[in-house]
């Protein structure tokens, strides 16, 4: 057994497991519960995704290899093999999911913008609403995204080097196992910290803005002009 090429990996793992300690201790302080909440649930998910993930990665590929579709070089040779490549692929870089993502949260933002101004001119604007919902599912994708990238970026770079493929996906397959782990320690950390980002980030943006918020204040008002007359009427 070739114990250098493994050395990237368990050096990798290591890494992870004491960034995940150190979070853990982190949590235990005071100021860390008071500032948000950071979910043993949400963790306990996140991993289970990721184990799920590497399981279902390994049994499919052990089973491509058994059933010969995959060559001694790690290439597909098979219709059914070449989808599964590609859809490891596509869950590795997730970049293309992102743009779905965010493709969507723009259906649900910027028409109720468009809406705002549009109905403004009647002076019948309404607010803007699921702000903090996207932020949200944006920030919950991403840690999607990671865990299942390393789920599958682990899964697949243990076969290659078990079967001595000179390849895994685009690196190596000591480089591949070792980004799948530190994809899952961003997945682990980014979900005990969830708490505090969302808090502090919704927090900042409101900071950031509250200075343009006064400014148009009084344009607010023209462009709601008329449901503040039918708010009175409903109250007399």
């Amino acid at each position: 057994m070739d114990w250098k090429a493994w050395a990237a990996p368990i050096g990798a793992f290591s890494g992870f497991v004491v960034c995940a300690q150190a979070v853990v201790t982190l949590d235990k302080s005071r100021q860390i519960r008071k500032a948000g909440r950071l979910g043993v649930d949400r963790i306990t998910a996140v991993c289970y995704l990721f184990c799920l993930i590497a399981y279902l990665t390994g049994i499919l590929g052990g089973w491509l290899i058994w059933s010969k579709q995959v060559d001694t070089l790690g290439q597909p040779t098979s219709v059914l093999a070449r989808y599964a490549f590609l859809i490891a692929g596509e869950s590795i870089n997730f970049s293309h999911e992102l743009i779905v993502v965010g493709v969507l949260l723009s259906v649900v933002i910027v028409p109720q913008l468009m809406n705002y101004l549009v109905a403004g001119l009647f002076g019948a604007a309404g607010t803007t609403k699921f702000g903090a919902w996207c932020l949200r599912f944006a920030f919950w994708t991403i840690v999607k995204g990671f865990a299942v990238a390393g789920g599958v970026s682990v899964a697949w770079g243990l076969i290659a080097m078990i079967c001595h493929w000179p390849k895994a996906y685009e690196s190596s397959p000591s480089e591949l196992t070792n980004n799948g782990v530190g994809q899952m320690a961003s997945a682990a950390i980014g979900t005990l910290l969830a708490g505090p980002l969302e808090d502090r980030s919704l927090a900042a943006m409101r900071s950031r803005l509250a200075p343009l918020t006064r400014r148009m204040r009084p344009v607010h008002h023209w462009l709601t002009r008329n449901v503040a007359k039918v708010d009175d009427v409903a109250i007399e």
